[in-house]
Order: structure tokens, then C-alpha cells, then sequence
């Protein structure tokens, strides 16, 4: 009975943690899990309607904006619009002070061309 219950227990331990490298390859479609809960450390706004997000445990998402949100690609203030659990995705928003921007994708990628990124 022990090792059955040893092994139910190895078994929730690492499918969690190979459901979580699988969500972070690069090049893949990605979500960031408590994004709305101060879980991202910071962006770098590399074009006007691409930026690049570090979440709390420094991997980098490429954010691909529905429409021009940013008018340059000097730092200025983001916000990101989750849903309730904080999680962000393609239903989520970014807001900027002109703007309200869809996502049209979030790709795990690795970190952004300039090496500058605004915190949080």
C-alpha cells in the first residue's frame, strides 16, 4: 500500500513540472500564469505593436499586439488586464495611456534583441 501511495505522489510531482516545461519552449504558444498577481517583472517595448515580457522566474514571452499600441519604443507605462485568476492570454488586454491593445499571441522566446527591460 505504501508504494502505491509513493508512487501516486511521485507521480503528481512531476506531471505538473513536465506540464510546465512543456508550456515554456521556446517558439511556442504560451500563457503566463499570475501575471495579474505581480507576476511579471518586466517588458521591453520593442516595436508598436510587439513587446517582450519577463515573468517572475526571468522567462521571456514575446507578445504580439492586434493593433499599434505603443506610439515609440521608449519605456513607458503598461498594464496588463488578466482574467479573474491573473492569468494573461490571448483574451487579455494591455493598457497603455492612449490605448486598450488585444493580444494576437504570446510565444515563450528567449530574451529581447536590447538588453534594457522596465520593472515592474
Amino acid at each position: 500500500m505504501r508504494s502505491i501511495l509513493a508512487g501516486l505522489l511521485l507521480a503528481s510531482v512531476m506531471v505538473p513540472a513536465a506540464a510546465f516545461a512543456a508550456q515554456h519552449r521556446i517558439g511556442e504558444e504560451s500563457v503566463i500564469d499570475d501575471a495579474g498577481n505581480g507576476g511579471i517583472r518586466g517588458y521591453d517595448i520593442v516595436a508598436r505593436d510587439t513587446l517582450f515580457v519577463r515573468d517572475r522566474r526571468n522567462n521571456w514571452y514575446k507578445l504580439s499586439l492586434t493593433s499599434d499600441c505603443f506610439k515609440s519604443t521608449v519605456p513607458q507605462a503598461v498594464s496588463f488586464k488578466t482574467d479573474a485568476s491573473g492569468r494573461l492570454d490571448r483574451m487579455s488586454k494591455i493598457r497603455t495611456r492612449e490605448h486598450l491593445c488585444g493580444i494576437a499571441s504570446i510565444v515563450a522566446a528567449p530574451p529581447p534583441p536590447s538588453e534594457k527591460s522596465r520593472s515592474n
